[in-house]
Parts: structure tokens; sequence; C-alpha cells
């Protein structure tokens, strides 16, 4: 019979195999930290996720994005199928990358809104 294996970060640090264990143990250990920390809200629930300010990314995307380079290096942790970069990070590549987005996305409201006022005008 097979015998179940369990991560014990008291013992030592994970195996290679299982790398992303240790990230996530430390994100904790801050996280737990900083509750200990907070004068206020005793006792109050945190609804934080352990990647908040992080982005998952599949390979698609990140070839689109022209970030390929990054993959193996810390600023994308590789996570089942696909990885996660920091949302600044992210932000950044993007404006590269697409450097007319937002510029689009402005004239279309614009034009959305000269729509509404066109429909609410009395003929």
């Amino acid at each position: 019979s097979k015998g179940q294996s369990f991560y014990c970060p008291v013992l030592g640090a994970a195996p290679k195999w299982c790398s992303f264990l240790d990230n996530i143990t430390e994100e904790l250990e801050e996280k737990d930290g900083m509750l200990e920390n907070k004068v206020g809200d005793a006792g109050a629930a945190s609804t934080e996720t352990i990647y908040e300010d992080y982005k998952f990314l599949t390979r698609s995307e990140i070839d689109q994005l022209g970030i390929q380079n990054l993959v193996g290096t810390p600023l994308l942790r590789g996570y089942m199928h696909g990885f996660f970069i920091h949302v600044g990070l992210y932000n950044r590549v993007r404006a590269v990358a697409k450097p007319f987005e937002y510029n689009e996305y402005r004239t279309q409201k614009i034009k959305e809104r000269m729509e509404e006022k066109r429909a609410s005008r009395i003929a």
C-alpha cells in the first residue's frame, strides 16, 4: 500500500518537485504576522487571498505579451498550467505590448456616452 506524504514546514524546505509550497508557506506566515500586528478589528476574519496581488497567465497570454524570456525567473511563478505575475509588472508589460489600448477604450466610452445623450434628446 502507498503511504501518504505530508509537508511539514518545521522540518525544512519543500522538495524541488513542489517548491511552490515554500512560497505559499512564506506568504501565509507573513499574513499571520500582519494579522497579529493589526490594531483594531481583533478577531475579524480576513478575506484576502494568498495571490491577491498576482495575476494568473496561461502560456498563450505570455506569448501574446512577449514575455517568454521571464519564464523560469522569480518574476513568473509557475503554478499548475500557467504562471502568476505581480499585478504591477503585468500592467507595465501590458502597457508596452498594447500601447493604444487605453486610447481605444477611452474613445469607445466617449462614443457610448454620446449615443446615450442622443437617445435621451427630445425629438
